[in-house]
């Protein structure tokens, strides 16, 4: 039997709408704070309710740049007092190009001396982990 035009691309549109669906699903991961093994992100910090501000700190004069040694984080909220926090420096394309070890929230702030300066011209944003 061979399939008219309209046919097939009903069969089509039914195979790609199975695959959108199936790409749906998965896009529905969750992530907690289980010990089971996941893929995500999700905010697991209960101490921080308020804007969190970071900043790289004054850049210094790198022989034909301007480089990027810390990162000041402030705004913490009371409730963060005490725990830890790590940031990496991300590029535009979301690629950590830097990265600093473990701080301690302090007086409602934390300063993190990265591992290697960076080119301040390539510093495009952060990701924090507060636990």
């Amino acid at each position: 039997m061979k399939l008219t035009k309209t046919q097939a691309t009903i069969g089509i549109l039914a195979v790609a709408a199975a695959g959108a669906l199936t790409a749906a699903a998965a896009a529905t991961l969750s992530v907690d704070a289980t010990s089971t093994l996941q893929a995500g992100t999700a905010d697991l910090a209960q101490c921080q309710t308020g804007v969190l501000n970071v900043a790289a700190a004054t850049p210094a004069w790198n022989v034909d740049h301007y480089s990027v040694s810390s990162v000041n984080l402030t705004n913490f909220d009371a409730d963060c007092n005490g725990k830890s926090v790590k940031i990496d420096v991300l590029d535009a394309a979301g690629h950590s190009i830097a990265s600093g070890p473990a701080g301690t929230v302090a007086a409602l702030s934390a300063s993190v001396t990265l591992t290697s300066a960076v080119n301040a011209a390539d510093v495009e944003g952060f990701a924090v982990v507060i636990y």
